[in-house]
């Protein structure tokens, strides 16, 4: 099997847990780094390295203060289709482009995906990712300045908190290097395990996994530890009180990042960006199989086969499949071309 990465943030750094595929046939390997750079370095190995924190960031929202630090973009009259409200999908116009090139502006198509997937109280848990122009504040009122300035409105509270991770990966990020290592989201992979699962008792617990449309009970309550448990244990990945009650002793990595920075919830986190790493590995290598076999028809054709049209501002997932896969099942968003940042990175979330 593939050797694999799940990596979220703690406080101080970062925790990384590797595996031999999804699910692992053999011991996790549970690692603390303090940097990004030493993720990569710890993670060199491994075929695909899920990482929860935003990868390709946006530029300013059209027509907002800070419109002209979009570099990417073209002005405003040029641009494709219309932002939506936020938590809904922007309106295609019928550009032959897959995406049209408003979409690299903020807010990230994915992330509003994102918040339709989980619905209801998930939509709350993840935060739009800034623009690129809040790179540079030093403080949070600078932070909140240029988001307003860029987007016309303030940034939820804890995505000040995460900033100086954003700006760590994005410094450290290339193209190429995204073919490997990328954004995930835990919440859709929790959800996505739930709904794929049948009800069975945990081992541990011996209670029934959360199955149910949309996002699990909160990670750091007792329900929503025990809700994510049960799924492991029915995908495969059975966690013994043991282990539960001993991971912290087997950390190893950065020594600036104590035991008591890393929490069972962020664990878990990790854990589950194994199974987005795996997907990611699979539904590239279908692709390129697909892409194969197909070799006799032009590329530029083959990529117009991968597009979807945006109805209404809502996803229809019911209607199309796409190299093989049903929408509902490709582990991305959005499941067609991805939009660029600036810098070349797309913009996407895998689960």
């Amino acid at each position: 099997m593939a050797k694999v990465a799940g990596v979220d943030g703690c406080r101080g750094g970062w925790i990384v847990v590797i595996g031999d595929g999804w699910p692992p046939s053999s011991p996790l390997e549970v690692q603390v780094c303090g940097t990004f750079r030493e993720v990569l370095e710890v993670t060199s190995d491994c075929k695909a390295v899920a990482i929860d924190i935003p990868i390709g960031l946006p530029a300013s929202k059209p027509g907002s203060a800070g419109e002209n630090g979009g570099a990417s973009c073209e002005p405003p009259s040029q641009c494709s289709g219309t932002q939506g409200r936020r938590g809904s999908v922007p309106h295609r116009d019928g550009a032959s482009d897959a995406i049209p090139s408003s979409y690299s502006r903020w807010p990230r198509v994915c992330d509003l995906l994102a918040q339709e997937l989980l619905g209801g109280k998930g939509r709350s848990r993840l935060f739009l990712a800034p623009p690129r122009e809040t790179l540079s504040a030093e403080n949070p009122a600078k932070f909140q300045a240029l988001h307003q300035s860029a987007t016309g409105v303030k940034a939820s509270l804890p995505v000040w908190g995460i900033l100086p991770r954003i700006r760590e990966v994005d410094a450290g990020m290339t193209p190429s290097l995204q073919d490997r290592v990328f954004e995930f989201y835990p919440e859709l992979v929790w959800m996505d395990l739930g709904e794929m699962q049948k009800p069975v008792s945990h081992s541990l617990m011996g209670a029934q996994p959360f199955i149910a449309k949309g996002a699990f009970p909160s990670k750091h309550t007792g329900e929503g530890i025990e809700a994510r448990l049960c799924v492991l244990g029915t995908a495969g990945l059975s966690i013994d009180l043991h282990w539960l009650t001993t991971w912290k002793k087997r950390l190893t990595g950065c020594s600036k990042v104590t035991r008591a920075d890393v929490k069972l919830d962020d664990l878990l986190d990790a854990v589950a960006g194994l199974k987005a790493a795996m997907d990611f590995l699979r539904y590239r290598a279908t692709c390129e199989d697909q892409l194969a076999s197909s070799d006799q028809v032009p590329r530029d054709k083959q990529l117009a086969s991968l597009k979807l049209a945006w109805e209404g501002g809502a996803f229809p997932f019911s209607s199309f499949f796409i190299m093989g896969y049903h929408p509902s099942r490709i582990p991305r968003l959005p499941p067609t071309e991805s939009p660029l940042d600036s810098k070349g990175l797309r913009m996407e979330i895998w689960y």
